[in-house]
């Protein structure tokens, strides 16, 4: 019984399995209506999900959807950034190219006043040096005798010291284990008495070096504890170059006999004067034509030399020895002096080639600093080295 007015007491009846679906097909909002795309058929709805829908505030899946005008602009602009070219590496290195050009040709004038400069700094001293060595030596050449053999032991011991110099330098650059101190000692010790056991002993200048380099050899290998055939080699070539070679210009010194030219001369004394005189005259051609006109790198060995200057440096040579002929009678005819001349230039190129083969090795500029202008001995006398044995063989050879 349900009294009037009151709350019944029973529960209202759940609703059954049919209700409830349909109530919440009810709540939900028709798919038709929302999307317009469940009522039609099949192929329409695939139509209309492959067309973009406009972007909506309200959210739900019209929110994700475009525009088709503004994808179709999005696609164009992507297609015209990944097909527009690059810039041309060609192009931008022809531009650096030309930057680095007008810069280099902007600096050009400054650094050829610069080298202009530099190289008027070096050439004073250098011919201030030049004209002292030159002086000294001319009052050598014409004394002989004591003092052009006590000139000839002081260039010995100078010229040794340097190379065993370059030769230590050249093992460290190398890594390789130096000569001990010892065996450079007893190398400047044994040239040094090369030229007076020649000249005052009588000693034979090639059995003297036979002697020495046995000596010397010796020496090396009981001293080193690993001796090297680099230390063997080095150590019998200083002899050969500073001890024996100077011998020769003693020997061409004292070579009797006078001569029938215009100045009372002995032959010894002729043909020293021309030996040095056509040296100088090759290197001094050699030097101021390279540098004026020089443009063909003559070797690697030494970059400075051209071939302008190597011709200039012969002809300066020849011209020498032609004018010596003239003033000092020797040698006897003018195809002897020429060609004495053109050996003295090829005996001077090749003992400057020989000493810069040494100090590149060794890695330095000059074998020493001794002579302001030159560097050490070796640079302004390696033309010498091998000239003195030459003109001796060619003065006992020659009329």
């Amino acid at each position: 019984m349900v009294l009037a007015g009151r709350v019944p007491l029973l529960p209202a009846p759940l609703p059954t399995r049919r209700g409830a679906t349909s109530a919440r097909r009810s709540r939900l909002p028709r798919a038709g209506a929302a999307h317009g795309r469940l009522s039609q058929p099949p192929t329409e709805a695939r139509a209309a999900d492959s067309q973009p829908q406009p972007l909506s505030a309200g959210g739900g899946a019209a929110a994700i959807a475009f525009p088709a005008s503004s994808l179709g602009g999005a696609a164009a602009a992507a297609a015209a950034a990944l097909t527009a070219p690059l810039p041309s590496i060609d192009g931008a290195r022809a531009a650096l190219h030309g930057a680095a050009t007008a810069a280099k040709a902007a600096a050009a004038p400054a650094a050829a006043a610069a080298k202009k400069a530099v190289a008027a700094g070096d050439l004073a001293p250098r011919v201030a040096s030049a004209l002292v060595l030159g002086a000294a030596g001319a009052g050598v050449v014409a004394a002989g005798g004591l003092p052009f053999l006590a000139a000839a032991t002081l260039l010995a011991f100078q010229a040794s010291r340097e190379y065993f110099g370059m030769v230590a330098a050249r093992d460290a650059a190398r890594g390789a284990e130096p000569a001990p101190p010892v065996v450079a000692a007893a190398a400047t010790a044994l040239c040094v008495g090369f030229a007076p056991a020649v000249a005052l002993a009588g000693v034979k200048a090639g059995a003297a070096l036979c002697v020495s380099s046995f000596a010397l050899l010796a020496l090396t290998v009981v001293a080193s504890a690993r001796p090297t055939f680099g230390q063997l080699t080095s150590a019998v070539f200083g002899l050969l170059y500073c001890g024996f070679l100077p011998c020769f210009w003693v020997q061409l010194r004292a070579l009797p006999g006078p001569v029938a030219g215009a100045a009372p001369a002995s032959v010894g004394l002729a043909a020293t004067l021309a030996a040095v005189l056509c040296v100088v005259a090759a290197d001094t051609g050699a030097y101021f034509a390279g540098r004026a006109v020089g443009r063909t790198k003559l070797t690697d060995i030494s970059p400075k030399k051209t071939v302008e200057g190597a011709a200039a440096g012969a002809a300066c040579s020849v011209a020498a020895a032609l004018a010596l002929r003239g003033l000092l009678g020797w040698p006897g005819g003018a195809a002897a002096a020429a060609g004495f001349g053109a050996v003295m230039f090829v005996s001077s190129i090749f003992g400057d080639l020989i000493e810069s083969i040494i100090k590149r090795e060794a890695g330095l500029k000059d074998s020493g600093n001794l002579i302001p202008g030159h560097g050490g001995l070796l640079d302004r006398f390696d033309s010498y080295m091998f000239s003195g044995a030459i003109a001796w063989v060619l003065a006992t050879a020659l009329p």
